[in-house]
């Protein structure tokens, strides 16, 4: 009996162990996702993609060595393989929710019982503690910290507001001065206007250089656009633009994730606007996380338009996800970036695989696995699964040993 306790015990254990194992594998996935290819100068390809882990964090070691390009089933030579940060110009249009609520932060004046954190002086005023910000001031302390971190001798910065309706909106600019004036400017006032306010943001991009992005955040739930939410995606996967949104307290995290996941961003939640800043620098981390990859076509006749790409890796500990897509040769008489389309043959897997090769081109219309659901810190989640399975073991193991003790007692006994 003591020997099958032991077996039994020693068996739950490495199931946990080897379960954890693959949800280790998992969290160590890395993603490639083709942006863009410039073919004006063909024979030369110019190729932006990213390179992120499944919580969205750049990884910055890839090399020409342990890259592979294939072109059309032909493998590619790679020129030159470097991070765009020092050179591409970034075009970033930040949509910010100054609705009446941004002037109270819940977290920071309840303790989690429900406990008011404040008191009501003798004139019926609220009296906080000293460190005390609202949402709206925390909000603009963030996003001046966030524009900082761009370089506006090339990247450009787009400031919309909205409330009960959209603000008239500070287009791409890169003069500092006008940017945080505008960030400045906002006052926690008025209803929700979130979708219309989206809409505007992407509309300051079709003018914007480089790689494009949108920003938004958001305490509240839509109750005064007239565009809806599919009006949104629509014209983002439109015009090539990633929504990056920051969910803070009472949103609806489901809509917002899918506006995210459909145009291939990232959803961030915070229940307290203390966290702004860490979650904008996440992003701005994220932007700025692109590598561009310069190869000679195999093929230089140009009878064929249309050639399909496929970005793949080979990096030690990381199961590498692949990205494919297809491209057309611009007319021979101008030159331009041809925004990336999914190919119907994404099946080529590298290193181990763990989750089926999607295709998240610059237009993403299926689910992506890299959304952070319900909080920025979301590793925790594997800490508590582990300890969980250990404790479970063990208790297992407890019981068995238990029941044999007692049975060894109730023999003696008779």
């Amino acid at each position: 009996m003591k020997k099958l306790s032991q077996l039994f015990a020693y068996g739950c254990l490495l199931l946990t162990v080897n379960s954890y194992a693959q949800n280790q594998q998992i969290s160590q996935a890395l993603k490639l996702n083709i942006l863009a290819v410039d073919a004006h100068a063909f024979p030369k390809i110019l190729v932006s993609f990213k390179a992120d882990n499944k919580n969205g964090i750049p990884y910055w070691n890839l090399t020409k060595d342990n890259m592979q390009l294939m072109e059309d089933g032909q493998s590619c030579s790679l020129s030159t393989l470097k991070p765009t940060v020092s050179s591409q110009p970034i075009s970033v249009s930040i949509v910010v929710d100054h609705s009446g609520s941004m002037d109270e932060d819940r977290s920071q004046l309840y303790d989690k019982d429900g406990k008011p954190l404040f008191t009501i002086d003798k004139n019926d005023n609220m009296v906080v503690a000293d460190d005390y910000m609202s949402p709206i001031d925390n909000a603009k302390n963030s996003i001046k910290h966030f524009t900082a971190s761009f370089d506006t001798h090339k990247d450009f910065i787009s400031i919309t507001g909205f409330g009960t309706a959209v603000d008239r909106p500070l287009a791409l600019t890169n003069n500092d001065a006008l940017i945080n004036r505008a960030v400045e400017n906002l006052k926690a006032e008025g209803k929700t206007a979130l979708y219309d306010g989206m809409i505007e943001g992407v509309k300051q991009l079709k003018n914007g250089k480089g790689i494009k992005v949108l920003v938004v955040l958001t305490d509240g739930e839509d109750n005064m656009s007239k565009a809806t939410s599919a009006e949104v995606i629509e014209l983002a996967v439109k015009e090539n633009i990633p929504v990056y949104i920051i969910g803070l307290g009472d949103v609806n995290k489901s809509t917002l994730n899918q506006i995210s996941e459909a145009t291939n961003g990232l959803f961030f939640y915070t229940r307290t606007s203390t966290t702004l800043q860490s979650i904008y620098a996440m992003i701005s981390q994220r932007v700025k996380a692109v590598y561009q990859a310069e190869y000679i076509s195999p093929d230089t006749h140009q009878e064929k338009k249309e050639r399909a790409l496929t970005v793949s890796a080979e990096v030690n500990n990381f199961a590498v996800i692949n990205d494919q897509a297809t491209y057309q040769l611009p007319e021979t008489t101008r030159s331009s970036i041809s925004p990336v389309s999914p190919s119907d043959n994404n099946n080529t897997t590298i290193s181990s695989v763990v989750e089926s090769s999607k295709i998240p081109t610059a237009i993403q219309t299926s689910p992506k696995k890299l959304v952070s659901n319900g909080n920025v810190f979301d590793n925790e989640k594997d800490i508590f699964w582990i300890f969980g399975n250990i404790i479970l073991a063990g208790f297992i193991a407890a019981w068995i040993i238990f029941y044999k003790k007692r049975k060894q007692v109730d023999r003696l006994i008779s």
